[in-house]
């Protein structure tokens, strides 16, 4: 089974248009652009690699996910989520 790690050249060597793209960014959105992109590649070669039913695979591995808050992946999207859905949860 492919393991998900954050590959900061993913965004190079694969998003040849996302990565010339990229340049017009400011430094902080570069970043979480690259390492969502890693997360987008991650789960396309999951299902590109199982002749299984992907389905059940992809579910899996996110059920792993969301049940695991030190998994790497969280390690992007927890961080975004203080910062976009925590104030407006607070406004309310």
């Amino acid at each position: 089974m492919t393991q998900y790690y954050n590959d900061p050249n993913s965004l190079k060597k694969h998003g040849k248009s996302f990565y010339w793209a990229s340049f017009f960014l400011p430094k902080r959105n570069k970043d979480a652009a690259t390492k969502l992109y890693s997360i987008c590649r991650f789960f396309d070669d999951l299902a590109d690699d199982n002749s299984e039913d992907q389905t059940k695979i992809l579910t899996g591995e996110f059920k792993k996910i969301c049940d695991d808050l030190s998994h790497p992946i969280n390690e992007f999207f927890i961080p975004q989520l203080i910062v976009s859905v925590l104030p407006k949860c607070q406004a309310e």
